[in-house]
């Protein structure tokens, strides 16, 4: 019993240790099925710092088959393709793990400097069937790529641990990177990029980490902070400058003015302005009718977003009800009794609280989707001094309505 509890130790030892490495000595063997044989590509460790290791081959002319092995720290890793070494015109293929050995993988085109260069669902790489496994402790992102000679210069990249990018793609700013050359037609050991600095590890790659290749974020010193590879500063990658991005912001923009402006100023005009009539009814009408189609074309834009990014399910459910009770606000029209019916006061209860309880879900849906989305800070700011305002005015308002009611 003893030696088994001085053995046990060092067998746990052992077992997790072999469970998280691989090498170009062991044969990859992935439970998940590819579309292409991974038995007999060319095999190097490519980072050794971070247990990088890629596998390629020329499966025809003309089409490559990669898979690149990295530990499951449950954050993105990434391989650039770029003529330079250097962030502009890299082309990359990011993937992280979303539970139960799948995961995620998007194209990124890296274009240059500003906050739009880091562009989801883009990049100049024809891929083919790419595949994201997270097996015995590591990441496996296996994808075939249309080329007749890749570009030989690489780039690898690793985001923070624990931390998965957002609904929409977007990439926080890496942990480390390196940069490194691969000659594709003679399969030459990689060597260290002369663009990369901050020491070698053991296979001679650089393996510096600095702020600024595939994510956004803060590092201290002039501007943001943030530096390519060549050490230029730069604004911060948060979001990307895609179609699909207009659209994203598209999206937000819509129903910012919907449910946190015009729904708002509506709901003041019903309650304080009564005394011009008709005015206030005309003037209450006009403001919902115009957020409701606003809020439609949101409600729209939302949808076509979902075959482009994994929208969180929280933020669809809440957007669905908010939206499914505008529209049963928009049908009390409809059904709208005259003022001397029985049902008025019915009526009157019920259009005011589905209102209210849509417009509460619309707002509370409006902070949940600019969280989502990673914006920044300032969204939080401009939307809060938006609100301040209303809800200032319509305080205002209440107060001098209870003043002319009780003491006039």
């Amino acid at each position: 019993m003893r030696s088994l509890l001085f053995i046990l130790p060092f067998l746990l030892c052992f077992l997790s240790v072999n469970s998280q490495k691989d090498g170009c000595s062991s044969n990859l063997a992935l439970s998940s099925s590819l579309s292409f044989n991974t038995t007999s590509l060319s095999c190097q460790s490519v980072w050794s710092s971070e247990d990088f290791i890629l596998r390629y081959q020329e499966t025809k002319p003309g089409l490559w088959s990669f898979v690149l092995s990295a530990p499951d720290s449950n954050s993105w890793v990434g391989i650039g393709f770029s003529s330079s070494g250097r962030m502009p015109g890299t082309s990359a293929v990011v993937g992280w793990p979303t539970g139960s050995g799948a995961g995620m993988i998007k194209q990124y085109s890296l274009s240059g400097y500003s906050q739009s260069a880091v562009q989801p669902d883009q990049g100049d790489l024809d891929l083919v069937n790419p595949v994201f496994v997270s097996e015995s402790s590591r990441v496996y992102l296996a994808f075939q790529l249309k080329a007749a000679t890749p570009l030989s210069s690489l780039v690898y990249a690793v985001g923070p641990r624990g931390d998965i990018p957002d609904v929409f793609g977007m990439l926080d700013q890496h942990r480390s990177y390196v940069s490194t050359t691969l000659d594709f037609s003679k399969a030459k050991r990689p060597s260290a990029s002369p663009n990369a600095s901050g020491g070698s590890d053991d296979n001679g790659f650089d393996s510096g980490s600095r702020s600024g290749d595939f994510g956004g974020g803060s590092s201290g010193g002039s501007g943001d902070g943030l530096r390519d590879f060549d050490g230029r500063s730069r604004t911060s990658l948060a979001s990307g400058g895609s179609s699909s991005f207009t659209v994203k912001r598209t999206h937000g923009v819509l129903n910012v003015l919907a449910w946190v402006i015009l729904l708002p100023l509506g709901i003041i005009a019903a309650r304080h302005y009564k005394h011009h009539d008709p005015s206030w009814f005309y003037s209450h009408l006009a403001l919902q009718m115009t957020a409701f189609g606003l809020a439609i074309a949101g409600f729209l834009t939302g949808l076509s977003l979902q075959g482009q990014f994994n929208v969180a399910d929280g933020h669809k459910v809440l957007g669905i009800l908010a939206f499914g009770l505008a529209c049963v606000q928009v049908t009390a029209l409809l059904i709208r009794p005259d003022k001397t019916s029985k049902f008025r006061r019915y009526w009157n209860w019920y259009h005011h609280w589905v209102g209210r309880i849509a417009l509460l879900l619309g707002l509370i849906n409006v902070f949940y989707g600019v969280k989502a989305a990673r914006e920044p800070k300032s969204w939080y700011e401009y939307l809060g001094i938006v609100l301040a305002i209303l809800g200032s005015g319509s305080a205002v308002l209440e107060v001098k309505s209870i003043y002319s009611k009780y003491f006039q």
